[in-house]
């Protein structure tokens, strides 16, 4: 079997493009990714060693699309699906997998989607009619997709020999191991507003006696933390991040509430202002009880939720290991092979 995976945008998309594209070459399909120009695309689909063909398109700007890029990525897109014959081609949900899909709708050639988020993206809602099956990370997302073949699998998240990982880290991070640390990202991109809140609060991070492993992406910082940090620009490993942390501040990307199920990691949560989607899938992990929800700018629930973290952090462990945790590799493998 031939599959395109069309995908790119953030690493959020594309962490779980690759790893469900990896298991299908596994058990013996061929697989092409297609993605978008940005840095941070080409830098994962590098890292991760894959198959891939780039479509030159520009993010969308509000409400609308490059059309140039549009019509350059299309005929790429079409150029793409004659020289690789696909069987079937996978969207997940970016913007970059419009061409791919476009095509195949056209020339009837079969479609999956993967939604990563629980709102769903334009692109799963445009395309969600024509699937074959709509795979979805949230039980929610289900009443925003009209297609009656959705199918929950939770998020595919990376998986690494975490044991002998956090060892090496753990030298080369030499924070002191007797006291708590947390671990604060944004995602992929980064997020100033988050690292910014941590600076606000450095004085009573400091009376908590904590540290901090934070990775800052791509944002420029005009300040330095007064409590004991290790600051990093990206890793690549963040399951043994996850391991060797006593609990995690971050945005609410799916692929980073995924990475905290499997974890079993408590975390507070801090959703993009206005950003429906990082809403709820920031409330699906506080409705599991693996932590708390709190808004930009919220200095003082920060603080509190902090404290509570640290004090409660069993508790919110026990919750997180009760969940069941979907097989996400079964599944996809069983829906697509009876399609």
């Amino acid at each position: 079997m031939r599959m395109i995976i069309a995908s790119g945008g953030t690493g959020g998309h594309l962490y779980p493009a690759i790893l469900i594209g990896k298991e299908l070459e596994r058990i013996g399909w061929e697989v092409l990714f297609t993605v978008g120009k940005r840095e941070t695309e080409l830098r994962i689909v590098k890292s991760m060693n894959v198959n891939y063909r780039v479509l030159p398109l520009t993010p969308p700007s509000n409400r609308f699309f490059h059309y140039p890029s549009i019509l350059i990525s299309l005929f790429t897109a079409f150029n793409v699906i004659r020289s690789f014959k696909p069987e079937s081609i996978l969207g997940t949900g970016s913007y970059t997998a419009f061409p791919m899909l476009f095509w195949a709708k056209i020339l009837k050639i079969p479609i999956y989607l993967h939604e990563q988020n629980t709102i769903p993206g334009k692109v799963t809602k445009i395309f969600s009619k024509y699937a074959e099956k709509v795979f979805i990370s949230f039980p929610e997302t289900k009443k925003y997709i009209k297609n009656r073949k959705t199918v929950f699998t939770g998020l595919p998240v990376r998986e690494i020999d975490v044991e002998s990982d956090c060892s090496r880290i753990s030298e080369e991070i030499q924070l002191d191991k007797d006291k708590p640390i947390f671990l604060a990202f944004g995602g992929s991109q980064g997020s100033y507003v988050l690292l910014k809140m941590l600076k606000e609060v450095e004085k009573e991070i400091q009376k908590m006696n904590l540290q901090g492993i934070i990775i800052k992406g791509n944002v420029k910082l005009s300040f330095k933390y007064a409590f004991p940090h290790v600051l990093k620009e990206y890793v690549y490993n963040m399951p043994s991040y996850y391991k060797i942390s006593d609990f995690v501040i971050a945005r609410g990307g799916a692929s980073t509430v995924w990475e905290l199920i499997n974890a079993r990691k408590p975390a507070i949560i801090i959703p993009i202002k206005g950003s429906l989607h990082q809403l709820k899938n920031a409330l699906f992990f506080k409705e599991l009880g693996g932590g708390f929800v709190v808004e930009e700018g919220d200095t003082h629930s920060l603080i509190t939720s902090i404290s509570y973290l640290l004090h409660e952090r069993e508790k919110f462990i026990k919750n997180l290991e009760s969940f069941n945790i979907p097989d996400w590799k079964a599944i996809l493998k069983k829906e697509m092979r009876d399609a």
